[in-house]
């Protein structure tokens, strides 16, 4: 439990690299040990971010079938809620949003069930995750499939702000930006982007900050971009981070390089 709460506590950090070393290691040692519920507990949740911002698509995505393969199905416990996490990063990491929605909604009874959604942390969490999922599937949709998708993200996004947590409010303003590109309004965009990298910036989470940093040099000009790419790439440097369009797909849809530059 200390070491599955110690990994998550670096995740929530953006710890890339010190993460990339210690979840494998921690995995070895409970294989070592027999113990299989600590080792499904760290192949996958917040922490696997840091894997998955790596480029470690491949060994993520093995260790989410071995979750599946070796444990036996029954009641939802937390490796399951760290599974569905990490699959559906996985998912707009990878582009492919249809998946990480069909993910997220299959799993999204028994999480209900398992009262994830009564403790705020793995609620705000869990919103977040569906929110993405569907908001990137709605930039691909049109009609009332995609109407229906932004309705969704609107009212968890509603839910997501009004939670406690550190990164509730970054979270719900990311959303927003999101959803002004994606429904086509610019005025707020980087009003919101700085917000969420103010917000991210006092929660201490590195990862998100400078995804939300390069979301918006991507909507500046002159000595401002400069200085923020400079930033970003320094970080990527020394966290090995091999690119930063994926990874803002996976926790910024909508906002990447190809979408609407200002």
């Amino acid at each position: 439990v200390a070491v599955v709460f110690g990994l998550q506590a670096r995740g929530q950090a953006g710890q890339v690299a010190e993460l990339v070393a210690r979840i494998p290691a921690a995995i070895r040692d409970a294989d070592a040990r027999g113990d299989l519920f600590a080792a499904n507990n760290y192949r996958g949740g917040f922490h696997s971010l840091a894997r998955i911002a790596a480029g470690q698509i491949a060994e993520v995505q093995a260790d989410l079938r071995k979750v599946v393969e070796t444990w036996k199905p029954g009641f939802y416990q937390m490796h399951a809620y760290h599974r569905v996490f990490t699959g559906v990063a996985v998912d707009l990491y990878t582009g492919d949003p249809r998946s990480a929605v069909a993910r997220i909604e299959q799993d999204w009874p028994e999480l209900k069930a398992g009262l994830f959604l009564r403790m705020e942390l793995p609620a705000m969490e869990l919103r977040w995750t569906r929110a993405r999922a569907a908001l990137a599937l709605a930039a691909q949709q049109t009609g009332r499939a995609r109407q229906a998708l932004l309705g969704q993200v609107r009212a968890l996004m509603r839910s997501i702000a009004r939670a406690t947590t550190a990164a509730a409010g970054s979270h719900a303003a990311l959303l927003a930006a999101g959803l002004d590109v994606v429904e086509g309004r610019r005025g707020m965009v980087t009003v919101r982007l700085r917000a969420a990298l103010s917000g991210y910036t006092a929660a201490n989470m590195a990862m998100h900050r400078e995804v939300v940093r390069w979301c918006l040099a991507q909507r500046l000009d002159g000595e401002e971009a400069r200085v923020m790419h400079a930033e970003v790439d320094a970080w990527m440097r020394r966290e090995g981070v091999p690119a930063m369009a994926p990874l803002a797909d996976a926790l910024a849809p909508g906002l990447g390089e190809g979408v609407s530059p200002r």
